[in-house]
């Protein structure tokens, strides 16, 4: 803790002395509590698309140099664009049943050394593609006993032989089991030979029970961390208020607790199945995890409460407040609640990637462009710590 924040503590701790007061652990645990000031932007592209081809909401992003790979799961494709040039170039599959088309691609991995781009679609199958062609190659099947679901991110291991597939094995009964054991017997993610193209679980749940009943119990979210001692994975449960730490064969080695001050659980738990209006509602007044990034020896953990009721009569997207939480590789929280402008997408690199889709907001017809925001995590530590 720096001087000037232990020396705030110190007054705090004496007019509490003095006038009594009571403390939430949760406002000790950071070195700063951002409070929904702004995560620095430090990079924005403009992407143009031509005039009548829809948008739609972008799902994920995956890059390799200035091409981008963004999905639209709504419209059944993936966008590829130019983010030197700001432009759409072209898009890669569409919504089907055949070879190279999609139900609902929901995330996607590039592998540049090889040219080769993977799209996990919904339910169960990964397509490849060779770029920057768009070509159709192959197609691959996890197994169904895995279930994937919107949301997450996929990763590629360095030599590009597996690829690792946000979603949740469950077991005969799954659904069936009380409330707090909903995970019970479950694994996390998929891990995908691309060689043989064997499937199993990677990660132990790090939560038993899933209060928020549908929303957010198949999500799961992963990026590998590099430690002294190697190479790691970063994990979490949409429902959860702790990440996992795995060693890298993906066995749990610690848990961290992530919850802040604006990270809200009001303790109201949903049985599974009561469907959209419902969990939507619980999310007004509870957050979700949607997102566990790793930069180095820093750990990004970002979370949302909704902000909008559900309504069938309209096609409009529930929207977010949603904030990130940055913590050092040893668990010490370093800033809670910088806000974001909306849900991230993805990584690169070194930057958070998030979508600002104008006045008009996700979802809205007759958009031709949209910016891609990269959040720093290290510029954000600079501007807000001492």
């Amino acid at each position: 803790m720096s001087a000037k924040a232990t020396g705030s503590y110190l007054i705090v701790l004496l007019a509490c002395v003095s006038f009594g007061c009571t403390f939430d652990a949760r406002d000790r645990a950071f070195e700063m509590f951002a409070n929904g000031q702004p995560a620095v932007v430090a990079e924005t592209v403009t992407v143009q698309w031509p005039s009548g081809q829809p948008v739609g909401i972008v799902g994920s992003i995956s890059s390799c140099g200035s091409t981008a790979y963004l999905t639209a799961p709504g419209l059944g494709t993936v966008h590829q664009v130019d983010l030197k040039t700001g432009r759409a170039t072209g898009s890669i599959g569409r919504r089907g049943g055949g070879p190279g088309e999609f139900q609902f691609p929901a995330t996607l991995a590039a592998d540049c050394g090889r040219n080769l781009l993977h799209v996990v679609d919904i339910p169960f199958s990964v397509s490849t593609f060779s770029t920057p062609d768009g070509k159709f190659i192959r197609e691959r099947h996890i197994d169904p006993v895995f279930q994937n679901a919107p949301g997450g991110r996929a990763l590629l291991s360095p030599g590009g032989d597996y690829l690792y597939v946000p979603g949740i094995w469950k077991r005969e009964g799954f659904l069936n089991n009380p409330q707090q054991q909903y995970y019970r017997d479950a694994g996390l993610a998929a891990q995908l030979s691309l060689i043989d193209d064997t499937s199993r679980p990677i990660f132990a749940p790090v939560a038993m029970d899933c209060p928020s009943g549908d929303a957010a119990c198949d999500l799961t979210m992963f990026d590998r961390m590099e430690t002294e001692d190697g190479t790691a994975w970063v994990y979490a449960q949409g429902p959860g208020t702790d990440i996992g730490v795995a060693a890298p064969d993906g066995t749990l080695v610690e848990t961290l607790d992530i919850v802040s001050p604006r990270f809200v659980r009001d303790g109201q738990r949903l049985v599974p199945g009561l469907g959209p209006a419902a969990t939507t509602e619980w999310g007004l007044t509870n957050s979700t995890l949607v997102a566990v990034y790793a930069f180095g020896n820093r750990i990004a953990v970002v979370h949302f409460v909704n902000t909008t009721v559900w309504d069938p009569s309209t096609r409009a997207a529930v929207e977010f407040n949603v904030f990130m939480n940055v913590f050092d590789a040893d668990g010490k929280g370093l800033i809670a609640d910088l806000s974001l402008p909306d849900v991230p997408i993805g990584r690169g690199d070194d930057l958070i990637y998030i979508v600002d889709y104008g006045s008009a907001g996700r979802g809205a017809d007759g958009i031709d462009s949209i910016r891609l925001l990269g959040i720093s995590v290290e510029d954000s530590i600079r501007a807000y710590l001492p």
